[in-house]
């Protein structure tokens, strides 16, 4: 069962939360007009397209179509659902909700399961915890950390705790507490046994790191194993409430520190963080061995603009770290690298050198450009000719790819420095290069848009030029959201005949929402929407257009436009059909046609015409 929150609970949580505080948490807003515009959380853009405005408390992105108010954007950055995101900004707010009050309602059966997971993966944390510092199980655990330099107050932090090896303990501990074990299997807490189908512990003999997701609800399980085995780490397999590609480890304790020094340091793997946090750096996170993702990017992007990648300083890590570099500049985050010790992963470079030098290291981190050419040097022998030159042509080709001319012509300068070249010969070289790169991408361009099954049905976003009638009923729903009077006077005028489905569905929403009583607040009025695309419609409708100045006589003609529409569809129907008599050379069938469509014509109120 789940409890419905007080509409009055609601209210007052959406009335304690300024939209541009909340989602300036988020995104770096600028003021422009009367909004407040940023760039998109969501997808991927290089110019704001995102607005939010103070004053109706809602957003939309005229980028992806998003859009709705404080609920929605939590719903969407984080994944929630509606109750969840009411509690959680609830929460922010200092709002008790009092449970007594709330009225039973059924839950669905993916609700339940959710449910089920999440509570038996915090049930599970505590249970190893328990075990590596209370039992004996946990001895060779405790020992292993000592060696790891793993102290007990950072293992309390990240509820550190210990699998044992046994093949049922954890089977037949949640077997005992109630809990499905087809479900247990899917949530990826055990696994089963191909022979006899039987399930079985998934985690044994391993130090076990909870895996939260970025509300802090522990999602899955990382597994070192203690002694020989195979692998060596062991994650959590996908599951409803866990995909890799959008969870990052460390997120939920980071994001508070990443948030105020608008920075983030990206590490591989979780001991990694954990080294770091003991060091002092409190805002790491880990994409849990996997390569980072363009989610895991969107996701670091929305509380930092910067990103500091600390991964081995191994070819594999340096291999990973240009390919993180890529996604990230990619969505425009600014980027630099750790230069570590070669073969030094973080967590071993902390042990050898200590937390200061390590911090040192992540103060001199590199842009990425600085990055490349160091790892270009290696692999040319600059005291040879021939491979100097090849090594200076290969830094002009990445400096002709960097977008902006004050940092080509910075390290055109570096070149030059560096070998004692004539920077006016380098810039001469770089253009070449730079219009060579050019003219191959426009011909990648043109060939991508001469095959459709390239652009894998992408499409380039223009500007919408509505219709009349489209326009019209925009601008009445505008007027709605805007004013009770203006919204009954539309459904006394207009009803429920609006022609496109869904300005008739917000439309019939509106006439509800102020027979219930309610004042024009549109924040207030999404709340009530359940369909997320009639959200993002009415919050698009709601921040493009300017009602206040509408007079009477355009409310009129929008009002005619509306009701016309379906008069002049008609008639464009029969004026085909009596082309089609006149072309079969039927005259009186043609003639009658035509009859028809002057008395619909004559049906037809005219618009108002300007003086």
């Amino acid at each position: 069962m789940m409890n419905r929150i007080p509409e009055e609970i609601i209210d007052q949580v959406r009335n304690s939360i300024n939209i541009v505080d909340l989602i300036g948490q988020y995104v770096s807003l600028r003021k422009s007009g009367r909004s407040y515009m940023g760039l998109c959380p969501f997808h991927s853009e290089k110019t704001p397209s995102f607005s939010v405005q103070e004053d109706k408390q809602i957003f939309h992105c005229f980028g992806c179509g998003a859009g709705g108010n404080i609920f929605s954007f939590l719903m969407k950055l984080e994944g929630v659902t509606f109750p969840e995101a009411i509690i959680a900004l609830a929460q922010r707010a200092g709002i008790a909700i009092p449970s007594s009050e709330w009225t039973q309602t059924v839950e669905s059966p993916e609700q339940l399961e959710k449910q089920t997971i999440l509570k038996a993966y915090e049930s599970v944390s505590r249970i190893y915890h328990h075990l590596l510092f209370q039992t004996d199980y946990g001895k060779a655990a405790k020992e292993y950390m000592l060696k790891r330099q793993i102290r007990q107050d950072t293992a309390e932090e990240f509820a550190i705790g210990f699998a044992p090896d046994n093949w049922e303990f954890l089977t037949s501990l949640l077997t005992k507490r109630g809990y499905s074990a087809a479900l247990m299997q899917k949530a990826g807490l055990l696994a089963r046994r191909e022979y006899d189908h039987k399930p079985f512990d998934l985690f044994r003999n391993r130090l076990m790191f909870p895996i939260a997701d970025s509300e802090g609800r522990i999602v899955a399980f990382g597994g070192r194993i203690l002694g020989e085995g195979h692998p060596k780490y062991l994650n959590s397999p996908e599951h409803p409430q866990f995909n890799k590609s959008r969870i990052l480890f460390n997120l939920a304790k980071a994001k508070s520190h990443i948030r105020k020094k608008r920075q983030v340091i990206l590490f591989e793997g979780y001991m990694d963080v954990i080294a770091a946090w003991q060091s002092g750096l409190h805002n790491g996170v880990a994409s849990l061995g996997t390569s980072l993702t363009e989610a895991q990017a969107q996701i670091l992007k929305r509380y930092a603009d910067q990103v500091i990648i600390c991964y081995d300083a191994d070819n594999a890590g340096i291999e990973a770290a240009m390919k993180a570099s890529e996604v990230l500049q990619r969505i425009g985050c600014q980027v630099r690298i750790v230069r570590l010790d070669d073969g030094f992963d973080p967590d071993e470079f902390i042990k050898k050198f200590g937390s200061e030098k390590f911090l040192n290291r992540i103060q001199d981190s590199l842009s990425v450009t600085s990055f490349k050419m160091e790892i270009l040097r290696r692999n040319y022998d600059l005291t040879d000719e021939q491979e100097r030159m090849e090594y200076i042509s290969a830094m002009l080709d990445q400096i002709s790819t960097l977008a902006n001319a004050v940092e080509r012509d910075h390290f055109l300068r570096v070149l030059s420095e560096q070998f004692n070249l004539s920077l006016e010969a380098l810039k001469q070289e770089q253009k070449k290069i730079f219009y060579q790169q050019k003219k191959a991408k426009n011909r990648d361009n043109l060939s991508r848009n001469r095959n459709n099954s390239i652009n894998n049905g992408r499409h380039v976003p223009v500007k919408t030029l509505w219709p009349a009638y489209h326009n019209a009923e925009r601008k009445l729903l505008a007027l709605m959201m805007y004013s009770p009077d203006w919204a009954e006077e539309i459904m006394n005028k207009v009803g429920g005949n609006f022609n496109v489905d869904e300005y008739a569905a917000l439309a019939a929403h509106l006439y509800q929402y102020y027979a219930q009583g309610n004042r024009a607040e549109l924040s207030k009025f999404i709340s009530g929407l359940e369909d997320e695309s009639l959200i993002n419609i009415a919050s698009r409708i709601a921040v493009e257009e300017i009602t206040e100045d509408l007079s009477s006589r355009e409310v009129s003609d929008y009002i005619q436009q509306v009701l016309n529409y379906p008069i002049w569809l008609e008639m464009e129907q029969l004026r085909q059909e009596q082309k089609k008599l006149e072309k079969q050379g039927n005259s009186l069938g043609a003639a009658q046609l035509g009859i028809r469509i002057l008395e619909l014509k004559k049906s037809m109120k005219p618009l108002s015409t300007k003086p």
